[in-house]
Formats: structure tokens, sequence, C-alpha cells
């Protein structure tokens, strides 16, 4: 080869290396993959923790996007005002931070100390594009929720903004992080009387509480993720490969095994998850401390196979043999933070088996830290 043609190879190597070093140290500046909500910080004497919370979008350094929806777009959950005074959102933070990244919604987290008391917050549920294009095209599914309200917040005690953003619900409100109450009056302004109507038509309901992550139902079902209420109106609108697409109460989603997919079609699947006879009844039957449980999407001991399976839905198909047995196997949040629920000779949960850690995410009534 010759000498000018080495010359121009070694440039083009030397040039690729500095962009790669480059690209690699701009990306130690991003900010690390994150949670749904912001990683918990010190909470000041009188004060307490008020978060954002965000659904979707871009959130690793590496720019990994999630297969069930893109990063392109995200659910925000967030505090505009506090007392009158606008703070910064991770909405508004979260745009910045996207600039120049063409279709990728890239996420920023942020939570603020907010004074003890009572205090007035405008809060705002709504669905974000990362790019203009994009929200001018799909505005007929850019929900939103938005108002004030006014709430009392505990010394000490964090909380995050959550909500639900759908063509038949508009809701968002401020829950405490651990456990889930709501404090205050949620948000609610008027759903599309056109999905309403189309629901009306809907001939399955979520068999028991349906875990998801954006908009994809699997049997990971992983308990720390938010979840689809038992006896929610389902509308089965088409089916994919190993998959079925979906309405439920007016939100798409695309349900189907991730783990078990060797063991059940698709078919079976669905069958599982959504059926013909409206659980609530049977719910209605429970005794309070029960459906309390339930509510909160939480397990204890006493409760029956079918109390848990409408709480936290069925175990993990590739970790529990046979669900007639006496151990049931879920994942908390990770695979390595599994947990076992063991069942007596009646049906009932003997025990649960898990760290102390997992313990106060998935026990009903939570334990004190």
């Amino acid at each position: 080869m010759k000498k000018a043609s080495l010359d121009r190879l070694l440039v083009a190597a030397v040039f690729v290396a500095g962009l790669f070093a480059a690209v690699t140290a701009a990306r130690a500046q991003l900010p690390p993959p994150g949670p749904a909500a912001p990683a918990s910080s010190v909470v000041p004497a009188g004060m307490a923790m008020v978060a954002d919370s965000v659904l979707g979008g871009d959130r690793s350094s590496s720019y990994f996007t999630f297969p069930a929806s893109g990063s392109g777009e995200a659910i925000f959950f967030v505090v505009q005002e506090v007392d009158g005074q606008r703070v910064e959102s991770s909405l508004e933070a979260s745009r910045r931070m996207s600039q120049g990244m063409g279709a990728r919604m890239r996420v920023a987290l942020v939570e603020r100390p907010v004074k003890a008391g009572k205090v007035k917050v405008r809060l705002l549920g709504t669905v974000a594009m990362a790019a203009p294009i994009d929200e001018f095209f799909k505005s007929g599914r850019l929900f939103s929720a938005e108002g004030e309200t006014e709430v009392e917040l505990r010394p000490g005690v964090r909380y995050r903004v959550n909500g639900i953003v759908d063509s038949l619900r508009r809701e968002v409100w401020i829950e405490e992080e651990e456990g889930g109450r709501v404090v205050g009056k949620k948000v609610i302004q008027s759903p599309d009387l056109e999905a309403v109507k189309q629901m009306e038509a809907a001939e399955h309901y979520a068999c028991c509480n349906l875990r998801y992550d954006n908009r994809w139902i699997s049997d990971s079902n992983i308990v720390s993720r938010p979840f689809i209420p038992a006896g929610s109106r389902v509308r089965i609108a088409d089916w994919g490969r190993n998959r079925v697409h979906v309405v439920v109460e007016g939100r798409p989603f695309s349900a189907g095994p991730d783990n078990g997919f060797e063991k059940l079609t698709r078919e079976q699947f669905a069958d599982r998850l959504f059926v013909k006879e409206d659980p609530r009844p049977r719910f209605a039957a429970y005794p309070p401390e029960v459906q309390a449980a339930i509510v909160a999407g939480k397990v204890m001991r006493g409760m029956t196979r079918e109390q848990v399976v409408m709480s936290i839905g069925l175990p993990r198909t590739d970790l529990t043999g046979d669900v007639a047995g006496r151990r049931w196997v879920y994942t908390a949040k990770t695979v390595s933070d599994d947990f076992d629920l063991d069942f007596d000779d009646a049906g009932v949960v003997r025990e649960i088996n898990a760290s102390s850690r997992v313990k106060r995410l998935v026990v009903y009534p939570p334990e004190p830290r």
C-alpha cells in the first residue's frame, strides 16, 4: 500500500479515536440512569420533600431506548407552583436537557424541599414529546390534567406527585412515597366523551392489579411498578406476534409473556389477565384490611391465593413450578429482589420470605423503617 494511503488511514484512525473519546467524555457529564422518582436525599429539618415522577423517556447515558414506546415521549407528574411561587419541574428540566437531541426525550428528575404544614400547590400531569413537530402531529393524544390543590405536609416525610392521564382519566395528586397514601384532593378533569362511549362496549376486565412498564404488561410482574387496578374495563383491539393489543379504560397497552413464552401462548396469557367476569364484586366481599392491601397493591399474611392474585398478580411463570403448589415467586424490583410467598394447607399465606428492604415495599401494612 502506498505511503499516502497509509497516512490517510492513520489520520482517519486518529480522528475516530478522538471522536470516541469526546463522545465518552460528553456522556460522562450526563446524569446516570434513574428510577421513576429522584434518588432519596436528606430532608431538611421542618421540611417535607416533594418529588416529581416520570414514566417513559430516555434515562440512560448510553442512549438506551425503551422497546415498549421508544424514548421520544414521557408522562410527567410535576409540581409547578408552591404557594403561588413558580418552581422548576422535571418537565422543564427535561426539555432543557433534551435540546439538540431530536426525537429523544432525556429525563431529568427533580425534587424540592417544601415547608411542612398546609401549602397550596399547582400540579400538572401531562404527556410530552421530545420533538415539537411530534407534539403538533400527535396533539390528540397529549392528555393532561392541571390545577391547584391544598395539601398538608408532615415534616421529615417524603412525597411524590403521581397521577394518570389518558382519554378516560385525567388526574394528578400528591401521595406519600412510603405506602402511597394520597394527601389533599386530587386534581381531576373531565374525560374524553368519545373514549367513554367506546369503553362502554368493553367485554373484558383486568383480573387483578396489572403492573406495567410504559405501555407494556408482561409476566415479569415487577411489584414496584405502577399498576392498572383490578376490574378496569378492557377492550381487545388487535393481536400481534406473541402479544395482544388492548385498550384499558381508554389507554392503549400491549401484553405478552416475557419469561413464560415457552409455556404460554398469547391467547392463554390474555385469558389469564383479561377476564369476562368483573372481579370487583368479589373484592367487595373481602375483609376491610384485605381490601386496603389490594388497593395499595401489597400482600399480607392470611391472604388467600385469589386475594394475592388480585393484589400483586400471578407469580412468575418461569420461577414458580405449579400455581397449586405451596410456594409462589415474585420480583420486587430486579431479579436479585425476588421474594417468595409460602401457603399453608388451606391455601392461605403463611410466610413472606423477603429481605427487610423488600418487605417494606410489598408487605401490608407497611413495616416501620
